[in-house]
């Protein structure tokens, strides 16, 4: 990795599974992007812990600009900090498509009124 005062990026620590491909689509960034900017890493054995220099190029617009996420910050404190909707920040970041939703999770679908009501009954049960 290039040296952290020496990165126009982001610096990113590896985490277990994780792969080129995956870091640069997390990031919205092209793989040759991301091995340009890290040319003494070795893309087979990327170990847990390495750092890498994710760069972060000039948006198109002029008024984008990135935002690390904090700890323990959700998508509603991130729209209440930036002012933006949920529709704003998911056109803004295909990745958020991608999101895993945690087990148990409870979200509301159209359906119809049987499966709606069957659905509540065991909602109601399982509280």
């Amino acid at each position: 990795m290039k040296e952290k005062n020496q990165c126009k990026g982001i610096i990113y620590q590896v985490k277990s599974g994780d792969t080129l491909y995956k870091i640069a689509k997390m990031h919205g960034i092209k793989v040759r992007d991301l091995m340009l900017e890290n040319p003494y890493v070795n893309v087979y054995q990327l170990q847990i812990g390495d750092e890498l220099c994710v760069p972060v190029f000039a948006p198109m617009q002029g008024t984008n600009r990135p935002y690390r996420v904090g700890k323990n910050e959700t998508l509603g404190t991130i729209m209440k900090k930036t002012n933006m909707s949920c529709e704003d920040l998911i056109k803004m970041n295909n990745n958020l498509l991608d999101l895993p939703v945690k087990e148990n999770t409870i979200l509301m679908v159209p359906g119809s009124n049987q499966n709606a009501n069957q659905g509540s009954r065991e909602m109601n049960l399982e509280m």
